[in-house]
């Protein structure tokens, strides 16, 4: 009798994938969420978030800004479009 490799699914629809895909279906619901409301009560998103939380987090609250950049492309942001922003009116 053949041996089942449970890492390695014969398909994409093989149903030892479900846990994996119900996983990644929560997880963008979860994150789509958290990016709202940081919208909504803070108007920052959830990367910009996530920048400030490593700033804040790192030695004298400083970051070469290629560590930024690393950062913000696991994120999925655009570095390149970063730059400082006039404040409100």
């Amino acid at each position: 009798m053949a041996e089942i490799d449970v890492l390695h699914p014969e398909t994409p629809r093989d149903e030892r994938l479900l846990p994996w895909r119900a996983f990644l279906v929560a997880h963008a619901r979860i994150t789509r969420r958290l990016d709202e409301e940081l919208r909504v009560e803070h108007d920052l998103s959830l990367g910009e978030y996530d920048a400030l939380l490593a700033l804040a987090e790192a030695t004298d609250r400083r970051l070469r800004m290629n560590s930024l950049a690393d950062l913000g492309e696991k994120m999925g942001a655009d570095p390149s479009s970063w730059s400082p922003q006039p404040p409100p009116p």
